[in-house]
């Protein structure tokens, strides 16, 4: 998660991304909705859920959807979770 030029964004989606130290030690003004794998074996989910906790705590606006039985690489399994995603996405820009 890039917390760099906020102000360009209405939001953040990061999928089966490494969670950055300076993005959970920083204050969010967009939105974030992160998905990740149970079974990335890239970046471990352990790490995201932490993230996200972490993030909730400083009263930042995000959501975690997990996705199960799909690895990193398998770019295809996140379709239907990307498609679940569009409601979030709609809230966020609050134009649909």
């Amino acid at each position: 998660m890039n917390t760099r030029k906020q102000n360009e964004f209405t939001g953040t989606l990061p999928i089966s991304a490494r969670p950055l130290v300076e993005a959970v030690n920083v204050d969010w003004s967009i939105p974030i909705y992160v998905i990740h794998s149970r079974q990335d074996e890239v970046f471990r989910i352990e790490d995201a859920v932490k993230a996200v906790e972490l993030l909730s705590k400083r009263k930042a606006s995000v959501e975690l959807k997990i996705v199960e039985g799909v690895t990193h690489y398998g770019t295809y399994g996140f379709i239907e979770p990307l498609k679940e995603a569009i409601s979030w996405i709609r809230r966020v820009w609050g134009q649909f």
